[in-house]
């Protein structure tokens, strides 16, 4: 889904900054990701931050953290719902071309960038260029 955000968008997390998730989820995610990984060797299990609110009144978005296992889990299951945050990049050199990325695991083009981590947070707020 597409949302047209203003400017002066502010990114703040949440109070609870990690998402709840019950014992018999957890264990379903896990076994996802032992075969996931089977696949996908490349990928690893970290944090990442996710979109839990958008307040577009108040020019809010609201984040907390969940783990890419969790992610790769909800792109399948509907019990489970995982926005992640992220920047990217357009990139147009001055002779005019436009720099994408083909991806090694399905072979789609992409743009330069990437989700957001806890990393990407300086004083609460969230630096984009830092997450690019």
């Amino acid at each position: 889904m597409l949302i047209n955000v203003p400017n002066n968008l502010i990114i703040k997390k949440a109070e609870t900054f990690d998402i709840k998730i019950s014992e018999e989820l957890k264990k379903s995610i896990n076994e996802n990701w032992i075969q996931f990984k089977a696949k996908n060797d490349k990928f690893f299990d970290s944090d990442i931050i996710i979109v839990t609110d958008i307040d577009l009144n108040n020019n809010i978005l609201k984040v907390k953290t969940a783990r890419y296992s969790d992610l790769i889990y909800a792109k399948t299951h509907k019990e489970l719902t995982i926005r992640s945050l992220f920047s990217a990049l357009f990139l147009k050199t001055i002779d005019d071309y436009y720099i994408l990325i083909k991806n090694s695991y399905d072979g789609k083009l992409n743009l330069i960038g990437g989700m957001a981590g806890p990393e990407d947070f300086l004083n609460n707020s969230f630096d984009s260029s830092k997450c690019l």
